[in-house]
Formats: C-alpha cells, structure tokens, sequence
C-alpha cells in the first residue's frame, strides 16, 4: 500500500509542470521560440521586435537571431516581427499547448524607407568678428579683413581711417589706398562685390 500511495504521488508531481498558469491569470502556457533571418542573404536578424498580437508579450531577437518568449496564452495565436530597414511580416495560425514549446522561423524582407524633404534656414551673420574670421577661413585666398564690430569700437572716423587696420593697406597722399607697397595697376576695389571705377583719369586707385 505504501508502494502504491508513492507512486500516484509521484504521478501527481510530473503532472504539475505541464499545467503550469500565468501568475494569477489562471490561464494556461507555453514558449514560443524561433529565429529570424534575412529573406535574401539568409543572415540571422538581431534586434527585431516578435510581438504576440492582441497581447503585450513581446521579445526580441539575440545576436544568433534567435527570440524565446515565455508565458505564451495556450491557444492558437499570430505573431508580428518588426525591425528598421524592413517590412513588418505577421504570421497567424500558431498553436500554443500547455506546457509546451512552439518553434516558428521566420524570413524578413528589407524596405526602403524614403523620409520627407527636411529644409533647415538660418540668416548669415554679418559684421561680427566671428564673421570675419569665418570668412578668412573659408576664403580660398589670404585674406585680412575688419569687421563693422571692430569698426564701431576704434575712434576711427571714416572708411579711410578704418581701412589702415588692416595689416598691410595705407593711404598714401591721404587719399590712394595702397596694399603692401603695390602700385594702382595691382590693386582693385568693389563693394558688395561690384568693382568701384576710380576717381581718377589716370590711375586705378580708391
């Protein structure tokens, strides 16, 4: 008799994992396991998202891309795999038993994601000394230039007086700019990039 009453306890024992319930759920479950590959090259696919629809069980999958979801609802589910880069692909019809395991693979497909026309405006800033150093950075020659910022802070009183902060330039005779000790026949004037005619009949001189 004491060899008989072990014996269904044992049976009960081995029973008890197969029917095991949701905590509090009193539903029973399974697992569901898989791997998720690329459609075309067949590589395994990491980081994407197996949901179980109309469920919040979700997974992901490993570096092998391989997902392993517990506590599955027994029953007949359909699944959701997600990942950037490709198309969401869902597959129904998956049968959960008690206690046990489902295994489903699945391919992905890549997709081109074309984003919208992004326009970013800015207005130029003009005048600073940031501007000026800016623009004697980008320049594709050796520039030297001073800013209306500077310009403003000098007790400078004209043009022709702020002019002659700038490393090389005079003016001779108080009235001919002259850059570096070069002749008129070398140097040219513009503003706002249009070239300025000299004042003079013979020379070419600002």
């Amino acid at each position: 008799m004491m060899f008989a009453f072990r014996r269904v306890a044992l049976a009960s024992a081995l029973l008890v994992p197969a029917m095991l319930t949701a905590q509090g759920t009193g539903r029973l479950t399974g697992r569901l396991t898989g791997a998720v590959v690329d459609a075309e090259t067949g590589a395994a696919l990491s980081d994407v998202r197996i949901e179980i629809v109309g469920s919040p069980l979700q997974g992901s999958t490993a570096v092998d891309g391989r997902f392993n979801i517990s506590a599955v609802p027994a029953g007949t589910i359909a699944i959701r795999a997600v990942r950037i880069g490709y198309a969401p692909k869902r597959i129904s019809g998956i049968v959960i038993e008690a206690g046990g395991v489902a295994e489903q693979d699945l391919t992905l497909t890549s997709q081109t994601v074309e984003l919208g026309e992004i326009s970013v405006t800015a207005e130029v800033e003009s005048g600073s000394v940031g501007s000026v150093l800016d623009e004697q950075r980008n320049s594709t020659g050796i520039i030297n230039a001073v800013s209306a910022e500077q310009i403003a802070r000098s007790p400078d009183g004209d043009a022709a007086a702020a002019v002659q902060r700038v490393s090389g330039v005079t003016v001779q005779d108080g009235r001919y700019v002259s850059v570096r000790g070069l002749g008129d026949r070398y140097t040219q004037a513009s503003l706002n990039g249009a070239r300025i005619p000299s004042p003079e009949p013979e020379k070419k001189v600002v």
